[in-house]
């Protein structure tokens, strides 16, 4: 390798550190903010016990939207919830030391999905479900995988997916289904705040 190449390698290896801690940076600053923002939410490991109590809460989030197009069913929505339920990929969102919401994330070789999150009627609108979803995102950006999701056709959610960048990939005949793509590809160890499903 010549004098020049070599000066050149160095240089790509120095703006690449620098952009990795520019980034790792960034990320601590993001979580920083969040939980700034939101001091009191705290997401809570969950246990067998609790699947009746998020199934209250999915049951009631979603009936509005059910209702709309027609298909609310609450035993339907109790065994999609209890088909699909892993203790280990999902957290409780609690606020104020009140249980408002719960999401799900499971991990595959090629993304991220996000199978669910929910938060309740009367903690809907002050920021809870942004601030969960914007860690999610960190998340999805350190591992450098996309995270895709599905929501219900004519849903609010599909507004809010939106505005934090998800995209529509698809349709089914009840849902539209969305993936938002890591926004950095390479990251170095983080210390999150947040408590993730790994």
């Amino acid at each position: 390798m010549s004098k020049d190449s070599s000066g050149d390698f160095e240089n790509s290896k120095m703006s690449t550190l620098d952009s990795l801690t520019r980034q790792v940076s960034e990320d601590r600053q993001i979580l920083s903010d969040l939980s700034a923002i939101m001091p009191n939410i705290e997401l809570l490991e969950v246990t067998l016990d609790d699947l009746e109590e998020l199934v209250a809460i999915r049951i009631a989030a979603m009936r509005e939207s059910l209702e709309r197009v027609g298909r609310f069913n609450p035993v339907r929505a109790r065994e999609r919830l209890v088909s699909s339920f892993r203790p280990d990929h999902a957290r409780l969102i609690v606020c104020g030391g009140e249980r408002v919401g719960f999401y799900s994330l499971r991990a595959t070789e090629a993304d991220l999905q996000l199978d669910h999150l929910y938060i309740l009627p009367s903690a809907q609108g002050q920021g809870i479900g942004s601030w969960v979803l914007r860690g999610l995102l960190v998340q999805s950006d350190r591992k450098g995988v996309p995270i895709r999701l599905g929501a219900l056709k004519e849903s609010p959610a599909n507004d809010f997916y939106r505005r934090h960048g998800f995209e529509v990939e698809g349709e089914s005949e009840w849902d539209i289904h969305y993936c938002r793509k890591p926004q950095q590809e390479l990251y170095v160890n983080a210390e999150p705040t947040m408590l993730l499903p790994s």
